[in-house]
């Protein structure tokens, strides 16, 4: 049955982080979530399983004291999702749009006639902390324990959840929302996914600490168990990759000293403040080019490629905003010889195997629409030579990449019109998956060297 929609919206979102203090980037900073694994901003774990403990409260008058939480899937902020009951199963699910499970919640113990007695906890000793915690899965240990947490603000927590505090008490919904903290700050911190959680609201006499149950080294995963006052937890979490970056420009000039130079080029690159966009740049200025690189949301990523590659390489490297999706934005001062176009949505993460015309509406204005314009554009200023990488995937097509592969199939051919019209050479070679932010799993998955990709597609541009 269904018990109701939502949209987790930016207020709500930062309401949680400060009332759980889980600052972990995933979820409080656009600019770096983009690096990790989601792609972008995602609503706590926490703060979706209270959102649908609070509704079905609300509409079923149900009231339970344990539960196994499973986080599936993300739940991004501004998508709408739906919250569904099974009464036999005493099962809660949170869904998207398309029906796919992203937060499953089992729930035991019915207490219908809960009796609030829970005790008071000690927080003066609680950490004020806005950083997470870096931690190297190799330096952990089973049997480490911890005793402080992160400082929660109980007002902020009562205001999201006034039914769930007149019902348990503001010291229990303390307890769990400190439950996103301990993973998103403490252990494993900064990059840390939130894979399970088992909660059982009992009272106990012991002070609240923290333990290291078990390592997983070949998935790392962590297991933690959280003794509390008013309730025990078992955690679960994953160390996500950390960001991906590129190499120092010493390693590159190093690298390329042996290599045929292009000086006299200067080049334009597309999203060059990151990924396969930054190799291609840092590779272009050790072989005497000079680039100008673009970036949408990272200028720090801008300015620090910019500084590695003036402070050693011999071509020089410039930077300018540019949204791809705002033309306007693409001023143009000089003539470049060459252009690459690395501009891309989130390519992976669709929640479902059905056919996303949001999805593909995106990636149908990035590689096609708005390359179409950009590409015009430098074309008229002198650019003779553009590369615009496509995928394998048009050749072996991957499950759940349909609105990207056929976005990137409408690309080529925009690229051979454009060939055709203005009498100038468009390269779309089809590169396998590469080893970026962008395709960073938790799990081990083959991915191509980024220095190698990035050299062929040079070497196809100057041969």
């Amino acid at each position: 049955m269904l018990l109701g929609n939502h949209i987790f919206d930016n207020s709500s979102h930062e309401a949680f982080i400060f009332a759980s203090n889980d600052f972990n980037p995933i979820h409080a900073d656009a600019v770096l979530a983009r690096k990790t694994i989601s792609g972008k901003p995602i609503v706590h774990g926490i703060h979706s399983f209270l959102w649908a403990l609070n509704l079905l409260y609300l509409k079923k008058n149900k009231i339970y004291q344990k539960f196994v939480i499973k986080f599936l899937k993300p739940v991004f902020l501004n998508d709408e999702i739906s919250c569904l009951w099974d009464d036999k199963k005493e099962l809660l699910k949170i869904i998207d749009k398309f029906g796919s499970c992203l937060v499953s919640i089992r729930c035991a113990d019915m207490a219908s006639n809960y009796k609030r007695t829970n005790h008071g906890l000690n927080t003066s000793m609680d950490l004020s902390i806005k950083t997470p915690n870096a931690i190297k899965f190799e330096d952990l240990s089973e049997g480490l324990s911890v005793k402080r947490f992160c400082k929660t603000d109980p007002k902020h927590i009562g205001d999201l959840f006034r039914e769930l505090e007149k019902l348990f008490g503001i010291d229990v919904l303390i307890e769990v929302v400190r439950l996103s903290s301990i993973i998103g700050m403490q252990i494993p911190g900064r990059d840390s996914i939130f894979s399970q959680c088992r909660i059982n609201l009992k009272l106990t006499e012991c002070q609240p600490s923290l333990t290291i149950k078990s390592l997983d080294h070949r998935f790392k995963l962590i297991k933690l168990d959280y003794a509390g006052i008013n309730l025990n937890a078992s955690l679960e979490a994953f160390f996500r990759p950390p960001p991906i970056t590129s190499d120092n420009s010493k390693i590159i000039a190093e690298k390329t000293n042996l290599l045929k130079r292009l000086p006299n080029h200067k080049v334009l690159i597309i999203g060059g403040s990151r990924g396969l966009g930054a190799w291609t740049a840092k590779i272009l200025a050790s072989l005497g080019s000079d680039v100008t690189i673009t970036y949408n949301l990272g200028e720090e990523d801008a300015i620090e490629i910019q500084s590695d590659i003036n402070r050693y390489l011999e071509g020089k490297c410039d930077y300018f905003h540019l949204d791809v999706n705002s033309i306007s934005d693409l001023k143009i001062n000089e003539t470049y010889n060459q252009m690459y176009y690395f501009a891309t949505p989130k390519i992976f993460g669709k929640q479902d195997s059905e056919w996303d015309e949001i999805i593909f509406e995106k990636f149908l204005s990035c590689y096609v629409n708005n390359f179409e314009n950009i590409a015009t554009s430098l074309i008229r200023s002198g650019t003779k030579k553009i590369l615009f990488p496509s995928t394998i995937a048009i050749e072996k097509p991957v499950s759940g990449l349909e609105e990207y592969i056929e976005a990137k199939s409408l690309g080529e051919e925009k690229c051979k019109n454009l060939e055709k019209f203005f009498n100038i050479k468009i390269f779309t070679p089809r590169i396998d998956r590469v080893l970026t932010d962008q395709t960073a799993t938790i799990f081990p998955t083959k991915s191509n060297d980024p220095f190698s990709v990035a050299l062929d597609l040079i070497k196809i541009m100057n041969s």
